[in-house]
């Protein structure tokens, strides 16, 4: 009975050594990997970053933010939401995304403070 005592606690031992053991070499690689992290100069290109990505998508260049450009077209008329897209288009203001409906949904449903929605015609907000 006592042997099998010695040997439980000889085998509980062991574990908490190897344990031990796995948990330095682990804090010491978590070290070296926060060092690598800390870097401020990489030495090489990061992995996850391709060519594409590096390029970036080209800015346009327009003459007014898209709200602006949302509210001058509207003025006291109310249209659909073709018809502003249209208009803002012919008035010079240019796209990038993909979808450009998309991006001005986003903007006439996200600012009801300046933009109404009767019937599914967008108008200016009074006041």
């Amino acid at each position: 009975m006592i042997n099998m005592k010695h040997d439980v606690l000889r085998q509980f031992a062991s574990l908490k050594k190897s344990l031990e053991q796995e948990k330095a070499q682990l804090i010491a690689r978590l070290r070296k990997i926060e060092e690598a992290l800390n870097d401020s100069a990489p030495t090489e290109p990061s992995p996850t970053r391709t060519k594409a990505s590096k390029k970036g998508r080209k800015k346009a260049k327009n003459p007014m933010p898209l709200k602006n450009a949302v509210i001058k077209v509207l003025g006291k008329n109310s249209m659909g939401k073709p018809e502003i897209l249209s208009a803002v288009q012919k008035n010079g203001y240019k796209f990038t995304g993909k979808d450009p409906m998309n991006s001005l949904s986003v903007l006439l449903y996200s600012n009801k403070s300046v933009f109404k929605n009767v019937g599914g015609k967008f108008g200016l907000k009074k006041g």
